[in-house]
This record gives structure tokens, sequence and C-alpha cells, in this order.
């Protein structure tokens, strides 16, 4: 229980400096997306049906923040989620040089993915309402947000692989070391 406590309100302070803190450094389409960052992370170590809860409670609390009707970014973190753990027990088999490669692939089409389900809901949005939406796609943005994600996911990996095992010691508090003879 204190496990996920503490794991929900990381979350919570992880969307918080996403939102208010990132956005103040960086233009609008590039500020790097930590929720995503977090959702590889996960989907990698424990897989996608574990990462599901967590991919949808973020998804809720973003669109929340950023004042998005609820379910954009709910689906679009599912997707990222259910995409990144099918690459992963493909690829991420390896050894250490490729699985760095395919975790760098995994991260870029996370974020394209991401950014092409929130445009294709919002220009359904658009369509819907009958309002001109019109906005690129591809821009050179996008691959400044790329390379950000990447850049940032290096330095967030260690921090977030050591409070994971933090956090799994409480777990296994009941769990027997020794066994007598």
């Amino acid at each position: 229980m204190f496990q996920k406590i503490i794991f929900y309100v990381f979350i919570f302070l992880l969307i918080d400096f996403q939102v208010f803190f990132l956005s103040n450094f960086f233009p609008n389409s590039t500020a790097p997306s930590l929720i995503i960052l977090m959702i590889i992370f996960w989907t990698i170590k424990v897989g996608f049906e574990k990462t599901l809860k967590v991919a949808i409670f973020s998804g809720i609390l973003l669109d929340i923040f950023y004042f998005w009707p609820i379910g954009v970014n709910v689906i679009s973190l599912v997707v990222v989620s259910f995409l990144t753990g099918y690459l992963a027990k493909r690829f991420l088999v390896a050894d250490f040089f490729s699985r760095v490669f395919w975790v760098v692939i995994i991260i870029s089409v996370a974020t394209v993915a991401n950014d092409c389900i929130n445009f294709a809901i919002f220009e359904l949005l658009a369509f819907f309402q009958k309002t001109n939406n019109s906005q690129a796609v591809f821009s050179f943005l996008i691959w400044k947000e790329i390379v950000v994600n990447i850049i940032l996911f290096a330095i967030i990996y260690w921090p977030i692989r050591k409070l994971t095992g933090f956090l799994s010691l409480y777990s296994r508090k009941g769990e027997l070391k020794y066994h007598a003879k």
C-alpha cells in the first residue's frame, strides 16, 4: 500500500513538474514529456499489462492540468505503452548496445505516436465542432522534441531505476532470504 501511494504521489509531482516548470523553459511544442518517458520506462521494466493503470491515471491527470477533453492523453499514453510493450518484447532481448539503440528508437516512435494521436483527436474534435484547426503534424519541432526526450531519458533513467528498486523493498518484506535446513 505504501509503495502505491508513493508511486502515485511521484506521478502527480512529475506531472506538476512537466506542466508548470518545464513549459516555462521550453517552447510549447518542444517541451519534453516526462510522463511519456516514465510510461516507456515502466512498460519496458514490467510490461504493458501492469503499466496500463499508470497510463490511464497519468492521462487523466495530464488532461486535467492541460484543460483538454478527458481521454485525449489517456488514449495517447495507452497507445504509447502498448507500442513500447510490443517493441520491447520483440527487440530488447539482445546485448547492451543494441538495447540502447532500440530504446532510442522506442522513444522516437513513442514521441511521434503521441503527437500524431493528439493531432488526430484535435482535428476530429475540430471537424465535429465545424471549426478550422489547421496545424502541421510533422515539423522540425518534433525532431527537437525527440532529441530532448532522448537526452532527458538518459538523465532520469538512473534515478527512476533507484526509486523503483527502493520501493520494491517494501513489496519484498514478507519474503525470506535464507532458509533453514
